[in-house]
C-alpha cells in the first residue's frame, strides 16, 4: 500500500477531539465540573429563595443553575475546539497543507514528509481507529499517524491492509454524535484510549 496525501488543520482537529472525548481524565474533570457549578447556582439559589434575601436572585441563580445543566456541555464542546485550534496553530502549523508519503511494507511503514523520512516497525502499530472523516493509526508510543479518507482511494483495501499485518480496525463512525458534550453523563468513554 503507497499513499500520498496533505494534513488540513481540521484533521488535526479532529485527531485533538477524539482523543479529549475519549480521555477519562478529561472526561472525570469536566463531569465534576458540571456537576459542581451545577449544583453551587442551584444552592445559593434556593438559600436566597428560602431565606427572601435578594428575593428576585434566588428564582435566577436557580435558573441559572438549570441553564448550566443544560448548555454546560455545549459551552464545553466550543471551549475544547478554540483550545485545540489555538494548539494546532501553534504546534502543527509546519505540517498543514505539505504533502505526506506512507508506504506499508512487509517489515515496516515508510514515512516521509516535509520534515524528513523514518521507518515504522509493524510490531509499533496498536491499532487503526475510523471516524467518519480520517482513520487514525494508534502506535505503541501514545503517538498517532492521521489519514484523511477523503484523500484514500480505495478503503477497503486500506483497511484490509492493515487488517494483513494483524492492525485491528476499531470503527467509530458516530463518535461526533456522542460528543455532544464532553461531560456527557450518559455515556461511558470508550476506554479505548489511554491518555
Amino acid at each position: 500500500m503507497k499513499l500520498s496525501y496533505t494534513l488540513s488543520e481540521e484533521d488535526f482537529l479532529q485527531h485533538q477531539l477524539y482523543l479529549a472525548s475519549n480521555s477519562q481524565r478529561i472526561r472525570k474533570k469536566e463531569q465534576r465540573a458540571w456537576k459542581l457549578i451545577s449544583f453551587i447556582f442551584s444552592l445559593i439559589g434556593v438559600i436566597l429563595y428560602l431565606t427572601d434575601t435578594a428575593f428576585p436572585l434566588g428564582p435566577f441563580a436557580i435558573l441559572f443553575g438549570f441553564i448550566t445543566v443544560l448548555f454546560y456541555p455545549l459551552y464545553v464542546k466550543k471551549h475544547y475546539k478554540d483550545h485545540y485550534k489555538n494548539f494546532i496553530q501553534e504546534n502543527y502549523q509546519n505540517r498543514i497543507g505539505f504533502p505526506t508519503e506512507v508506504a506499508l511494507h512487509e517489515a515496516f511503514l515508510f514515512m516521509k514528509d516535509k520534515s524528513g523520512e523514518g521507518k515504522i516497525d509493524l510490531s509499533e502499530l496498536e491499532y487503526l481507529i475510523e471516524i467518519q472523516q480520517n482513520f487514525f493509526l494508534r502506535l505503541k508510543s501514545g503517538h498517532s499517524l492521521i489519514f484523511p479518507k477523503a484523500q484514500i482511494q480505495d478503503l477497503p483495501a486500506f483497511r484490509k491492509s492493515f487488517q494483513d499485518i494483524d492492525v485491528q480496525v476499531e470503527p467509530d463512525l458516530d463518535w461526533e454524535r456522542k460528543f455532544l458534550g464532553l461531560p456527557n453523563l450518559f455515556t461511558k468513554a470508550s476506554p479505548k484510549i489511554p491518555v
